[in-house]
């Protein structure tokens, strides 16, 4: 039974076509969010947005840094889960305030990846980053990388929708300009 446990979550047990599958999710959405920023700027350059072609440039360039910065943390991790430090220096400085209620709240995701790098530390020291510590990471850089870009987006949309409104301003300040010289060429 414990073979079949710690088996469980392997990628040697899965289906194929599922791996497949899942791989093929990945590549599409890549794809289409490659081809949706393709035509965003093609639109921006035929409407000479300069300004906002240059944001574009600069959330494509998040997107490859968080790209980068996430196999980074894939490759790396087992690399630094074998590093042990010494507990006191572990916790001099942490998050949070562990609570001992909820000291075993991992989920089995966290157990499987965990069982894939577990490392073992000698007496007196810890593992300098737990490999659950890495997973968590991963997921709050990518949440980070999100947020930052949405909030790029709108941003980007809420300076259209002012220069809109400030092109109309402009639009109405010359027609009553012409209407008042028209007034005094006439009078």
């Amino acid at each position: 039974m414990a073979v079949a446990a710690e088996g469980e979550g392997s990628l040697l047990n899965s289906a194929t076509w599922a791996i497949a599958l899942t791989c093929f999710m990945f590549i599409a959405i890549s794809i289409f969010f490659e081809k949706a920023i393709q035509l965003a700027e093609h639109l921006l350059i035929k409407y000479k947005q300069t300004s906002l072609q240059a944001a574009f440039h600069r959330i494509k360039d998040e997107l490859m840094l968080v790209g980068f910065i996430s196999i980074a943390l894939t490759v790396g991790q087992s690399t630094v889960a074998k590093i042990c430090v010494p507990t006191k220096a572990a916790l001099a400085m942490p998050l949070c305030k562990k609570d001992e209620k909820t000291a075993d709240t991992t989920s089995r995701w966290e157990r499987v990846l965990a069982g894939t790098y577990a490392q073992e530390c000698s007496e007196g020291h810890t593992p300098f980053i737990p490999t659950t510590g890495f997973h968590k990471l991963h997921i709050f850089i990518f949440i980070l990388a999100l947020v930052h870009i949405l909030y790029s987006l709108l941003i980007v949309a809420l300076g259209m929708w002012s220069v809109s409104y400030w092109k109309a301003w402009e639009r109405l300040a010359i027609s009553s300009k012409k209407e008042s010289s028209h007034v005094t060429e006439e009078g």
